[in-house]
């Protein structure tokens, strides 16, 4: 019995491969991302805070060009498309309250390429102290 188990264990060392990964970056057509921030609310602090955390997470990802200008634009007007010429896509939040006290962000993501709105959903958290978590549940 000792010497089939031997056998097995020679056989498989002789016929085991490494493995290996190989982890590529691309980086040559990453669709461009301009964010607006549609806030009234807040005060400009958190507002600016919440604004450079999602650029620092859209940059992360590196999934997106991001442009890092600060926009603002109310929430529930038409996307200005030639205010971006060579954006593929523009992300509008706005933030808020709830009647329960929690942070509200509004997000629509805009495909400028397509005219249309691409994606549009509603993010919360019940403490407002913890919205870095909020903006990478966005992001």
């Amino acid at each position: 019995m000792r010497k089939i188990l031997l056998l097995m264990v020679f056989s498989l060392a002789i016929f085991a491969k490494d493995l290996t990964m190989e982890i590529i970056k691309e980086v040559g057509n990453l669709p461009t991302i301009n964010i607006e921030d549609s806030s009234a609310m807040f005060s400009d602090n958190l507002n600016k805070k919440f604004f450079k955390m999602l650029i620092a997470d859209f940059k992360v990802t590196s999934h997106f060009r991001v442009n890092e200008n600060y926009n603002k634009e109310d929430f529930d007007s038409s996307f200005d498309v030639s205010k971006y010429k060579n954006s593929d896509l523009i992300m509008r939040y706005e933030l808020s309250f709830d009647f329960f006290g929690n942070l509200i962000s509004k997000v629509k993501l805009y495909d400028a390429k397509l005219s249309q709105i691409a994606f549009q959903k509603i993010y919360k958290i019940k403490d407002v102290k913890k919205y870095p978590f909020l903006v990478h549940h966005i992001v």
